[in-house]
């Protein structure tokens, strides 16, 4: 059930990324097999969102994940999103593109207010 908390949270993560992020092209792939001829065809699907400022990685432990030197962490605001973000996707920063490792969802009660992400080049 969504309470205020959702509401209100989801609305601030969208206003502040919004304000201070930056636009960037957010690809994600698809890959469909075709077991007759054993190809498989990789289709990538281009959306332009804004993100947070990309940051270092903080100290904190988190089990199963690798942090090499140079990873980002970016945040883009759930609400509006029309994909959900997952590991292999790609981010276009300025010319550059970086490798989406690690998704990590941002709850507000119920509902995701936002999604960060750790990116690598």
């Amino acid at each position: 059930m969504t309470g205020a908390l959702d509401t209100k949270m989801r609305a601030l993560a969208v206003t502040l990324i919004d304000r201070f992020g930056k636009s960037v092209t957010w690809t994600k792939y698809a890959s469909t097999p075709t077991p007759s001829t054993g190809v498989v065809t990789r289709v990538a699907t281009s959306y332009t969102v804004t993100i947070s400022p990309p940051t270092g990685p903080d100290s904190s432990y988190k089990p199963t994940t690798l942090v090499r030197e140079g990873d980002r962490l970016v945040t883009v605001a759930a609400s509006g999103l029309s994909f959900t973000p997952t590991e292999g996707d790609e981010l276009t920063i300025d010319s550059a593109t970086w490798r989406v490792v690690a998704v990590q969802a941002v709850y507000s009660g119920s509902l995701v207010a936002a999604y960060t992400a750790q990116i690598r080049r």
